[in-house]
């Protein structure tokens, strides 16, 4: 299934020096072939996430961010400050809608390409459970990528382009959604690919989407944890970021987190009927709090120290049913 993203605004990113512009502020390398995607995210200097967003590679000179709305706007204006003397033009993009989709011969059960996580259950008394349906609101190393293979439309049966212009951009829309992936892979998640769409494209709705990717333990910062106080190793989305690539906006801060082991907390995934805000404890103990619900499945925010107790080696989607907590 397609799902229509109508919770995320496009921010086009163009003209001849959008790549360096863009690469100089986001975590992910925008070295990106033509039609490729990523996942990645813009950082205070301090480390804390702003903003994580699908990233794909549109044309040459033109990259698009796909953008929770509620943070659009501010990070807009964060960009703005940047650009200086950068030839680069900021613009909200409205006849399009990014749809998002996960690849059926990929089972809920496949690690993730990059960003591994680990799930635990809840163990919630009946009296205490919520609706069933409460809802809370690796790149491809391109590096050696050349002009000529940059410059070629996006490549997917899924899609029909035009030559590129003038400006170096491509138009990559969608054009009868198939069962094959999206032209723009994600990276959280194997089987998870975006593309753009004419507005009137039609599909599942965000809630749909949001239950799905939790299903598969995928996380989202922007709605599993709190923007500005949170960082991407907190978030367990080490695929978000490049370790390869040059300077960026908060990278002395989270490589230091890395390098060093200074990650306290985590973002885990669980299993079970819980709602947000909710305490989760080992013998009497508060080891974290459910940060987000999506019917049945979830997020958590724990101590790395408590996690790492009662969760054994089980990769992200693997079976479920580690640990008892209190709540």
């Amino acid at each position: 299934m397609v799902y229509r993203r109508d919770d995320l605004r496009l921010l086009q990113v163009l003209g001849p020096d959008a790549r360096s512009f863009l690469g100089g502020l986001i975590t992910q390398a925008t070295d990106l072939a033509v039609g490729q995607g990523a996942y990645s995210a813009l950082l205070t200097p301090q480390g804390k996430l702003l903003a994580d967003f699908p990233l794909m590679s549109v044309g040459v000179q033109e990259l698009v961010l796909g953008l929770k709305k509620e943070i659009f706007d501010e990070t807009l204006k964060k960009l703005r400050l940047f650009k200086l003397r950068s030839d680069v033009q900021l613009m909200e993009i409205s006849d399009q809608i990014l749809i998002s989709k996960f690849d059926a011969s990929q089972p809920d059960s496949s690690e993730f390409s990059a960003c591994e996580s680990e799930a635990f259950e809840l163990n919630v008394p009946d009296s205490e459970a919520p609706d069933s349906e409460a809802s809370n609101s690796e790149a491809p190393d391109t590096s050696g990528v050349s002009d000529s293979s940059k410059s070629e439309s996006c490549d997917s049966s899924d899609f029909s382009s035009s030559d590129s212009d003038d400006s170096g951009t491509s138009n990559c829309k969608i054009s009868e959604p198939d069962e094959s992936p999206l032209a723009f892979a994600d990276g959280r998640w194997a089987g998870l690919s975006h593309g753009l769409a004419a507005s009137t494209v039609q599909g599942g709705t965000p809630d749909a989407f949001h239950r799905a990717r939790a299903q598969r333990g995928i996380p989202e910062g922007a709605y599993d944890l709190i923007p500005g106080k949170s960082t991407l190793l907190d978030e367990g989305l080490a695929c978000a970021i490049d370790w390869q690539k040059g300077c960026y906006m908060g990278q002395e801060v989270t490589a230091r987190m890395r390098y060093r082991a200074l990650i306290k907390r985590i973002l885990v995934p669980y299993q079970g009927q819980a709602s947000v805000g909710q305490s989760l404890e080992i013998a009497g103990k508060k080891i974290g709090e459910v940060r987000s619900t999506y019917g049945n499945h979830g997020f958590a925010y724990v101590r790395k120290e408590a996690a790492d107790q009662v969760i054994d080696g089980l990769h992200l989607g693997g079976p479920i049913g580690l640990g008892q907590f209190n709540l």
